[in-house]
């Protein structure tokens, strides 16, 4: 049983990711037609008449991909985002000149340079106390120009290097015929300005976001998000109560 379970994770994980992440029942459906194309007829039986059994079957896939997914770490600037928040924050701060100046469990906080601009990072935990996600704050703005043309600026630098992003939008819900109302549109949450690329083709769940952030003092910042695929499998388990 052991051997076939890893036969049919090897073919679990060639399934798109969009169908990893459903319903129970797609998974099924997906699963039995993978054991029917790939493994033998009276295997496939089995399953056919005996829905437990491919239950079952599908939840040890589920788990085996959920361990498999926690295996894998992308890299911000050089580091894999695995280990505790701290660890982390100090391998940036030791290799890159970063100065750690806020410390806490909900996150941690360096000053330094990012991209030849002095930025602030955030270092987020998951829901297991290690590195989820980091945020990169770029210089708080009041107008729109700098705004604009920073966000676009970066939006050419990520597509240069991680292709077409998954995500691109960029919109007004309201009135926006000049540059004041464009930046009030954003105070308003009436600018949709949002783009997301996959960082790693191998890694599931790896992202980084790029959007507009309206600060405490209602300035704006450009921000920069990279995800862990711990937060992935978050994602994955957030409608299990449904």
């Amino acid at each position: 049983m052991k051997k076939i379970l890893m036969i049919l994770f090897a073919i679990f994980l060639a399934l798109p990711m969009s169908v990893k992440a459903q319903s129970n029942e797609l998974m099924r459906e997906k699963v039995l037609e993978h054991i029917k194309n790939n493994m033998s007829d009276s295997l496939y039986q089995f399953y056919l008449h005996n829905p437990e059994a491919l239950d079952i079957l599908v939840a040890d896939l589920s788990k085996e991909f959920e361990k498999y997914l926690n295996t894998l770490h992308p890299k911000f600037m050089g580091i894999e985002m695995k280990g505790s928040t701290l660890s982390f924050a100090k391998e940036l701060e030791s290799k890159h000149n970063m100065k750690i100046v806020y410390v806490s469990s909900e996150a941690i906080v360096l000053e330094g340079m990012f991209t030849n601009s002095l930025c602030s990072l955030y270092v987020f935990p998951n829901n297991s106390d290690e590195v989820g996600r980091v945020c990169v704050q770029y210089r708080a703005e009041e107008t729109w120009y700098p705004l604009e043309s920073r966000y676009q600026s970066l939006k050419k630098a990520l597509t240069d290097k991680y292709g077409t992003p998954a995500l691109n939008n960029e919109y007004f819900r309201g009135y926006s015929s000049t540059d004041y109302f464009k930046y009030k549109s954003i105070l308003d949450d009436e600018c949709v300005y949002e783009s997301m690329w996959q960082t790693s083709k191998d890694i599931p769940g790896a992202y980084v976001a790029l959007k507009f952030q309206v600060n405490v003092n209602k300035t704006v910042s450009v921000i920069l998000v990279y995800f862990d695929s711990s937060a992935f499998v978050e994602r994955m388990h957030a409608n299990d109560d449904l």
